[in-house]
């Protein structure tokens, strides 16, 4: 699994390095800058032995300039995903708990942040970049459960 997460994370295919023409407004208020966008790298989980693959389409815009996916700091995750799962818990004891069971992928580790207008939402990945790594890491990992978290992550 870990030479499956270095290929992700050095992957230089640039699926969607075209689309960052702009500089873009986080739903925090926070401005990213193309310059941002175009430095990071594709982002992707730790592999700690978990059992549990969660699929889901692309990391936030702020995790993926950031670096951070299943961080405190990203506020998706901390302030939307996690609350929705561990209601009771503190949010540091329910990353913890999180961490330990769960694998994070996306369809797609470069943020494709292009909105459509028609949709109301970022565009779906493009499929050659999508497909690339999803397989490998089923195989690779032998997760016990695969949770699809949204349109792109079904299909």
């Amino acid at each position: 699994m870990k030479n499956i997460i270095n290929g992700i994370r050095k992957c230089k295919e640039n699926c969607y390095k075209a689309r960052y023409k702009f500089d873009l407004k986080t739903t925090g208020g926070r401005i990213i800058t193309k310059e941002e966008l175009l430095a990071a790298k594709p982002l992707v989980d730790d592999w700690r032995n978990q059992k549990i693959l969660l699929i889901s389409q692309a990391p936030s815009k702020q995790a993926f300039v950031d670096g951070e996916l299943s961080s405190l700091n990203n506020n998706f995750f901390s302030k939307f995903f996690l609350p929705k799962i561990f209601s009771e818990s503190s949010m540091q004891a329910a990353m913890k708990i999180f961490k330990k069971r769960v694998f994070w992928l996306h369809t797609s580790n470069c943020y494709p942040f292009v909105y459509s207008e028609k949709r109301k939402r970022d565009k779906s990945p493009l499929l050659r970049c999508a497909n690339k790594y999803i397989g490998e890491v089923i195989d690779k990992m032998r997760p016990l459960f695969i949770i699809l978290m949204g349109g792109s992550a079904t299909k």
